[in-house]
């Protein structure tokens, strides 16, 4: 067979190359942006995908295939001790510092790379997608409900400070299939992950009387789940930005829950939301 090499946008390039009787195979892309979604560059490649020139061609039995052909959202929870360093710095007590810093962590996204040590909750799946399939409008994700449990032992509370996005992508098409990783447990890649923090002063926690002992038995107020006695649950939203679409808008909705009652008697420990922001 040949291979075609052409330059351009790819919505103007598929009509033109149709006009010349000339349809593609496969799409293959490198659209993932930090957080799977930022930067919004699928839905390019999606209406290319979909470009009405195909459904006028009628040796056409499909549509291209899309390469990568899935790609899976995850959620876990992470712990961080970060805001500590200012309570001795050099022998200098600079804590002052730490509430400013918390409101800058509390409304922006960051994009890091977690150590795995530092995860403290299962790993959860928030979206699955077909990407022969999906379309433009499933992109804006809302109020998606999920679950965290804690990965310590048997009566170990374990430390919550902030929530960790990451995916993994596969090429399903093939034999054998190949897929990558850029989830905390694995390689790190240029994308990292995309962190949201939760409670950064240990506000909310303090307010419902939670306590986190550490390693040297020192009591901490923060946010904490324990192995069948509590998880994390809430509801996960992120959309494209109303002014900004390459820019992505975080909301998640979240609540500690005892476990050890009856399913229908839940008791709510301390709640709270995350609002944040990906962008520039």
């Amino acid at each position: 067979g040949e291979l075609m090499y052409v330059c351009g946008k790819i919505e103007n390039l598929l009509p033109q190359l149709a006009s010349q009787n000339i349809f593609p195979d496969i799409i293959i892309s490198e659209w993932m942006g930090y957080a799977l979604l930022y930067e919004s560059m699928l839905p390019s490649v999606l209406s290319a995908r979909d470009n009405p020139a195909f459904a006028n061609h009628n040796n056409l039995k499909a549509k291209p295939k899309m390469m990568p052909s899935r790609s899976v959202l995850f959620l876990e929870g992470a712990s961080d001790d970060r805001l500590s360093f200012w309570n001795d710095v050099y022998g200098f007590q600079m804590s002052t510092l730490q509430h400013s810093l918390a409101l800058e962590y509390a409304s922006d996204a960051v994009v890091e790379t977690v150590p795995s040590t530092a995860i403290v909750t299962d790993r959860v799946a928030l979206l699955d997608m077909d990407l022969d399939t999906i379309q433009d409008v499933d992109l804006d994700l809302t109020t998606i409900p999920f679950v965290l449990t804690s990965c310590g032992g048997e009566g170990v509370k374990v430390r919550l400070d902030k929530l960790v996005v990451s995916f993994d992508i596969g090429f399903e098409s093939g034999d054998p299939k190949v897929e990558f990783s850029t989830g905390c447990q694995s390689t790190t890649t240029h994308w990292k992950q995309t962190t949201l923090w939760l409670d950064p002063m240990g506000t909310i926690a303090k307010t419902n009387g939670m306590k986190t002992t550490d390693n040297n038995d020192t009591v901490d107020h923060h946010l904490s789940i324990e192995t069948n006695k509590s998880e994390f649950q809430g509801r996960f939203t992120m959309k494209r930005n109303r002014l900004n679409p390459r820019e992505m808008d975080f909301e998640i909705l979240w609540e500690i829950v005892d476990v050890t009652n009856t399913e229908h008697n839940k008791r709510v420990l301390c709640d709270g939301c995350i609002r944040s922001k990906l962008g520039s």
